[in-house]
């Protein structure tokens, strides 16, 4: 491949290769070339600039070709070459073939609205797909064996490719970003082939296991780039207040998170939380979980960028809601006490508390009295938070521990 001229960022054929993204966006969504240069830098990590010696910026009219307007903006020459069909090698190929996939999901004229976003994982297919997802990749990082979830994972995977729920693609790219954290690529690897072998060759989930397998070695950035596509599709066939909507954007945050990119994983929920304040959920007790499942998230991203002031504000309210339900229920579901408990002493241990390790066995104890085989991944988790915070006596500097997303 040839070296970009001076002035450019990229060659000639590196922006050859963005001819079919351009022609979409500009000729068929009617996108301006200012926008157009601006997805294409934050989706697809492409700057497009005219001549430095120019000075000129980029006009907003539109061209009758497509192929010409593209030349402004990459500063090349107009050129048969931009007409012929481009079928995008390497990562650009992943982003049209999620882009595809994750637009097949919501698929115009059908009523979406009436597929619901469920809460209970034990009862409902794909969530337990996602649970034990997460459990096989906490058995696997303490070399626990996880063959039998495996084979009962594999067992939903027929399931999955009956779901049209469009919360599907949402579900796959939080299990990638798990698996990406917890640094388990070869095993991620593993389940996108069997689901990809499992469904048609043009099924919408098998187009996403594709793009996903073709990037393992660009998956963070195309899981930001996916998760940002689902929000946007999610909000332009529904609402952006719709259930599938902030669904969507709880797997972007996830994302976001797997990136370390906390300052816009916070951004992203502190939106969430707005408008999922005016939705109602199956019940008044699924609302209040859903509730404070987003409080606890809202606090994890509060931690991880050392906004302790604001941590320990909301700590103080999830505990107040804890006491109320105790109050009206007699009891407390134990993974919201441990979740208190945890970051409770992840604060203390940020603050060089010595009592953030009591808090953290406590956290420990319970999770280990609690949790089902399904629900494992919570106390590996607390396991290792534990160990960081007995290190964390012994260093002057504070290892970092990851937060789980």
């Amino acid at each position: 491949m040839d070296n970009a001229p001076a002035g450019q960022l990229h060659s000639r054929e590196e922006w050859e290769l963005m001819r079919e993204i351009f022609t979409r966006l500009y000729q068929i969504e009617g996108k301006t070339l200012q926008e157009v240069r601006d997805i294409l830098a934050r989706d697809y990590g492409f700057t497009a600039n005219l001549s430095a010696s120019t000075g000129s910026s980029i006009p907003e009219s539109k061209s009758p070709a497509g192929h010409n307007a593209l030349a402004v903006v990459l500063n090349i020459p107009a050129s048969p070459s931009l007409e012929w069909p481009l079928h995008s090698p390497g990562h650009l190929r992943s982003m049209e073939l999620a882009r595809s996939a994750i637009q097949n999901f919501f698929p115009p004229g059908v009523g979406l609205r009436n597929l619901k976003v469920s809460h209970k994982s034990d009862s409902w297919d794909l969530g337990r797909f996602y649970m034990l997802a997460q459990t096989i990749s906490a058995y696997i990082a303490t070399g626990r064996s996880g063959i039998a979830l495996y084979c009962e994972l594999q067992d939903l995977v027929d399931r999955i490719i009956q779901n049209k729920n469009p919360v599907v693609p949402t579900c796959i790219l939080q299990i990638c970003s798990r698996y990406w954290q917890a640094n388990q690529i070869e095993v991620l690897q593993k389940l996108l082939e069997y689901i990809s072998d499992r469904v048609a060759r043009e099924h919408p989930l098998r187009l996403l296991c594709d793009a996903l397998l073709y990037s393992l070695d660009f998956l963070p950035y195309l899981l930001v780039s996916s998760s940002r596509l689902t929000v946007e599709v999610a909000s332009r066939q529904l609402t952006p207040e719709d259930p599938q909507t902030l669904s969507a954007q709880r797997g972007l945050h996830s994302a976001l998170i797997a990136t370390r990119d906390f300052s816009g994983a916070l951004e992203v929920f502190t939106n969430v939380m707005d408008k999922e304040a005016d939705h109602e959920r199956e019940d008044i007790n699924a609302t209040c979980m859903w509730r404070l499942e987003a409080l606890i998230r809202l606090i994890c991203c509060e931690l991880s960028i050392n906004r302790l002031d604001d941590a320990e504000c909301h700590l103080s309210q999830l505990a107040a809601s804890l006491n109320a339900i105790e109050v009206v229920d007699g009891t407390v579901p134990w993974n919201l006490r441990f979740f208190y408990l945890d970051f409770q002493g992840e604060l203390l241990r940020l603050r060089r508390d010595p009592m953030a390790v009591a808090l953290l066995q406590e956290a420990h104890d319970l999770a280990t009295k609690n949790c089902q085989s399904s629900g494992w991944w919570i106390v590996i988790y607390a396991e290792r938070h534990l160990e960081c915070a007995l290190l964390s006596k012994l260093k002057a500097h504070l290892p970092p521990f990851p937060l789980p997303s």
